[in-house]
């Protein structure tokens, strides 16, 4: 048993379980739909909702394991895990674009930093005395 969730009863849990799937229902809707045309990073922004939705689905995992711990019956919504674990729907590529970032771009930026990611772990891995240059020739 959760001790954050020891206090609850299995209706107390359905409820709060129905009311975060309704909230994160809701949340992942206004996203999607941009009804508040939130600006992409920054005070009330979309960066921010997302983390709020992350936190949300952590908890309504959280309530729906200790539902299922404990054996309860009754009624959670059939979507209830969708929403636990659903991504934000709003995705890096379209955040790029609405920002004028191009597909092209995006390609020349995810080259560079694998490139970056593979001299940097060369360096890591190779032995201390082998030296800097003997890491890096095989990747030139």
């Amino acid at each position: 048993m959760n001790q954050e969730f020891k206090n609850l009863s299995c209706e107390q849990l359905s409820q709060e379980i129905t009311q975060l799937r309704n909230e994160l229902a809701k949340r992942y809707s206004e996203l999607k739909e941009d009804i508040h045309q939130l600006p992409k990073t920054g005070k009330q922004s979309v960066v921010g909702h997302i983390q709020q939705m992350h936190g949300k689905q952590a908890r309504l995992r959280k309530l729906l394991n200790e539902f299922n711990t404990r054996g309860c019956g009754g009624d959670v919504p059939d979507d209830a895990w969708k929403y636990a674990t659903k991504d934000e729907p709003v995705s890096a590529e379209e955040t790029a674009k609405s920002q004028g970032v191009s597909s092209n771009d995006m390609q020349k930026i995810v080259i560079g930093l694998g490139i970056a990611a593979g001299i940097i772990f060369a360096v890591f891995a190779a032995p201390a005395s082998a030296g800097l240059a003997s890491a890096l020739i095989p990747l030139l």
